[in-house]
């Protein structure tokens, strides 16, 4: 649905299914943004995103946000303790994603 929802915006969306298959497309591409589910198979989100955050620069540095679909207070905690910059609750609206992605991209952008 993420995907669907940003390729609507007009975004260019690189989707893997699993944490090690997001490291592997790292490594091919340097995206702007990271839209990270919590809930993955094997390896979760938290994880994924402290192993990014190990990489080298610029990879490092992507802002990412998390998404998952509890909503307890402990998830915000976890999510900015972990690295993610934002944290949306499913199922949420495209314009709450097309905010998020818009607050983290603008110094990018203005820069």
């Amino acid at each position: 649905m993420t995907s669907c929802i940003l390729e609507i915006y007009g975004a260019q969306v690189t989707a893997a299914t699993s944490a090690l298959e997001a490291l592997s497309i790292l490594e091919q591409l340097e995206p702007d943004i990271l839209i990270i589910d919590i809930a993955m198979p094997e390896v979760d989100g938290y994880s994924l995103i402290r192993r990014i955050r190990t990489l080298d620069t610029p990879l490092s540095t992507i802002p990412a946000i998390a998404v998952t679909g509890c909503d307890i207070a402990k998830i915000s905690t976890l999510a900015f303790k972990f690295g993610f910059q934002a944290y949306l609750i499913k199922p949420f609206e495209p314009e709450d994603l097309s905010t998020e992605i818009i607050k983290l991209l603008k110094p990018k952008i203005l820069a």
